[in-house]
């Protein structure tokens, strides 16, 4: 991205210095990390804030950091600052959370703002045109409507089982769903999912980790002044051993114990199976024995407890169908839905009320991702992308979007790694295809496209083969074509 002119840098700083906004935090503790947009610092002792901030919308985030230097999964929160805004947070402790200032305090504060500007750290400007290029179309009623209600953004949100009254009632509701075809699915047919059951706790917790966010080109420097080194992470192991169900526990610990699991995980699977499969131990009675049998059964057929964020800390987006088509559709229907998806992005753009909504929604849940850390983003940022490469009927009928569409990717993907883009267990590059899909669609529809959307598009498409080695050649020979086989006539 070009970067500023000197005559425009000075334009920019003088701008700053008239309407600039600030971020004034109170009581943060050494060491704890804090971020505004692409950049973020771990703080010294005089650090009471941030100065000289672009009016606009902007990321902040933190992450509290342990006496042994461990550093807190990431929490943030969005913020349109004004012109000569001033925003007053106090760190609560207890919670590890930002709180609004009280209004009295809040204007003490703007008071006397000035003697406080030598501890307020300046917003790096030259991180501003890339954060407004992955912004710019983020619409401030889209971003409250989609939000989650707490208005704060978690990396790693809390969870609850799905019957906790905590529990978000949309993911509740979903999950349920999901927990109901689970278990009918499941029935009785407890051997087949032992390969699960045998993965450790800690191999399971790495393969569910495997889809944490990749480095990204967010930049972490340090503004310490005048304290000590950060000690090392110092980690507290503890060993905690797995109960394991034998045939020298009696028959009142077995039960007991069972009954206080609250996962699968927690019983030694070979055990539990033999219980299932060989009932007939001389130390249990009959009634004892037909208890652990049927405690067994229902840990097996149940599963790991189903999961949902606490209320108020999910995003609510509008919820695509996991199918592309309704039940009860034709066979006529199906198969068009699933080559052009527009019919699922014609509802979508119906709930939004706009439809330039869904490139605010496109850039919302990238953001949530790169600056947030949130996977949630990160998903929703795909499912997007498929859907919005594939709908030809939608590129026809509002070219604008598609020519936008393609301004915003080119941003978007030089701030992650091209890996990010390949599935781990398919070992293809999604965005890849994805983009090719949409080459296609517009050079099959060259007629009927702007000019302008047909240049961008093979603008675009050179430069990802250059950048990346992508390759968008559409193969026109016939070998994939259907084979026609005449019948003789008899």
């Amino acid at each position: 991205m070009a970067s500023y002119t000197s005559h425009e840098e000075k334009d920019f700083e003088k701008f700053l210095q008239c309407k600039g906004a600030a971020l004034v935090l109170l009581n943060v503790p050494v060491h704890t990390e804090i971020g505004i947009d692409m950049h973020s610092w771990t703080i010294g002792p005089k650090f009471k804030g941030i100065n000289l901030i672009p009016p606009g919308l902007h990321f902040i985030n933190y992450s509290a950091v342990s006496k042994y230097g461990e550093t807190a999964p990431a929490t943030g929160f969005f913020h349109y600052f004004e012109p000569n805004d001033v925003l007053v947070k106090v760190y609560q402790p207890a919670t590890e959370e930002f709180k609004d200032e009280s209004p009295e305090q809040t204007e003490r504060v703007k008071i006397n703002l000035q003697s406080l500007r030598g501890e307020l750290g300046p917003y790096p400007s030259e991180l501003w045109r890339r954060w407004v290029s992955l912004t710019q179309k983020i619409d401030r009623r889209h971003l409250e409507s989609v939000l989650p209600l707490s208005g704060m953004v978690s990396s790693v949100p809390a969870m609850v089982p799905v019957d906790d009254p905590n529990s978000s009632s949309t993911s509740n509701s979903d999950a349920r769903k999901r927990l109901k075809t689970h278990q009918s699915n499941c029935g009785n047919e407890a051997s087949t999912s032992s390969s699960m059951e045998d993965s450790s706790p800690s191999q399971q917790n790495n393969a569910n980790n495997s889809t944490l966010p990749l480095q990204t080109n967010k930049i972490t420097t340090t503004m310490s002044i005048d304290e000590g080194k950060v000690p090392q992470s110092v980690c507290n192991d503890s060993c905690s051993s797995q109960r394991t169900f034998n045939k020298s526990s009696t028959p009142s610990t077995i039960i007991e114990d069972m009954e206080q699991c609250t996962s699968k995980s927690q019983i030694t699977e070979l055990n539990v199976a033999k219980m299932v499969q060989n009932p007939s131990h001389n130390e249990l009675c009959s009634g004892q024995e037909k208890q652990m049998r049927s405690t067994a059964k229902r840990l097996i057929n149940e599963g790991l407890p189903e999961l949902v964020p606490v209320a108020g800390l999910d995003f609510r987006w509008y919820e695509l169908p996991e199918r592309t088509h309704k039940a009860g559709a034709t066979p006529a229907y199906i198969t068009a839905v699933c080559i052009d998806p527009t019919p699922i992005l014609d509802d979508l753009i119906r709930h939004l009320g706009n439809e330039q909504w869904l490139l605010s929604e496109l850039q919302l849940s990238f953001v949530v991702f790169l600056v947030g850390q949130s996977w949630a983003g990160w998903e929703r940022w795909k499912r997007l992308i498929g859907l919005l490469c594939s709908a030809e009927t939608l590129m026809l009928r509002a070219p604008h979007i598609y020519s936008d569409l393609m301004a915003t990717l080119h941003y978007q993907i030089h701030e992650v790694p091209e890996d990010l883009f390949v599935d781990i267990v398919e070992q293809n590059n999604f965005l890849a295809a994805s983009l090719a899909q949409l080459f296609f669609n517009i050079e099959d529809n060259v007629a009927s496209l702007p000019a302008l959307l047909v240049q961008r598009a093979q603008k675009f498409r050179t430069h990802l083969k250059l950048r990346f080695g992508w390759s968008f050649d559409f193969d026109d020979s016939d070998e994939d074509a259907p084979v026609v086989v005449e019948l003789e006539q008899w």
